[in-house]
């Protein structure tokens, strides 16, 4: 089956995923507030980070605790936070503090990322680091989580960006920001797993390359995607029924939500907003 948005993150079969953020870092830190109306017509983007079956989290911008608020996340059922890099709208110290409030050894949270990336965080009580690096894996309850390489850069750190890839005996899945196109060694890791879904960088749009100067180093275009998405399909990294999920979108360079959705519809593109709920389905058998 292929995943399909919802409004609601009713309990079911699969992988339920609700994003608490789904903008680039050059969106404010300032949210807005209700009254603004921005969060209701979806023109307004946290830093992106994902919430995956309510205890495993993905990065921890300075947005992250307002979208706990904003969506009803009781962040008390948290088990695991999975850093991509340590870039600040990806890793925030203050929230790190906040999820980790009240906990003590025997609940603390684990957080699982990059050595030089978790070598940039302050210790935090209730925090247990587990580094972890590209060709590793590690098993959480039912899922087995595969690191692989991005093709980003943290030059602060000289850390290796890190992507996930979500492995049951149901269904894979793939978290993939931040980055630009794959680099060889996840591009041949990537090949015939017939992913049921994607999460993809979308950092920038159509706009020409030169307007966006780091859109080919270290994000992706929309059209650096339209190039290499029929590739995903035809070496069977993603299942022809697959959709894939944009986000890590810039405020500068991207349209309102709903003009980019129908811009996108056509394509097999669907563009995350903030609150938005996504369910991976049990896999097909045989």
């Amino acid at each position: 089956m292929s995943l399909s948005a919802i409004d609601s993150d009713e309990a079911g079969t699969g992988t339920t995923i609700l994003f608490l953020g789904t903008g680039a870092g050059d969106w404010p830190k300032t949210v807005p507030t209700e009254e603004e109306g921005l969060t209701a017509n979806r023109d307004y983007r946290r830093f992106s980070a994902v919430l995956v079956n309510k205890n495993i989290l993905i990065d921890f911008g300075p947005t992250l605790i307002s979208a706990c608020g904003t969506f009803e996340v009781d962040t008390g059922l948290l088990t695991d936070v999975l850093l991509t890099h340590s870039h600040w709208d990806h890793m925030n110290v203050a929230a790190l503090r906040t999820l980790a409030a009240g906990r003590t050894q025997a609940n603390a949270l684990r957080l699982w990322g990059h050595p030089l990336a978790l070598a940039r965080l302050p210790w935090v009580e209730g925090v247990e680091h587990h580094p972890v690096q590209m060709g590793d894996s590690f098993c959480l309850g039912r899922y087995t989580i595969h690191p692989v390489a991005g093709n980003h850069w943290v030059d602060e750190s000289q850390e290796q960006p890190l992507l996930y890839l979500f492995f049951t005996e149901q269904e894979r899945w793939f978290y993939a920001t931040d980055t630009a196109w794959f680099p060889t060694s996840t591009w041949r890791r990537l090949a015939k797993l017939a992913l049921d879904a994607i999460i993809w960088d979308a950092t920038y749009g159509d706009e020409l390359i030169s307007l966006a100067p780091l859109g080919q180093f270290g994000h992706n275009t929309l059209a650096m995607l339209r190039l290499i998405l029929p590739t995903t399909f035809h070496e069977q990294v993603l299942k022809p029924n697959a959709q894939v999920i944009l986000t890590h979108l810039s405020k500068n360079y991207h349209p309102a939500h709903a003009v980019l959705t129908e811009k996108l519809a056509a394509e097999g593109m669907v563009p995350a907003y903030d609150g938005m709920v996504v369910r991976i389905e049990v896999r097909e058998q045989g």
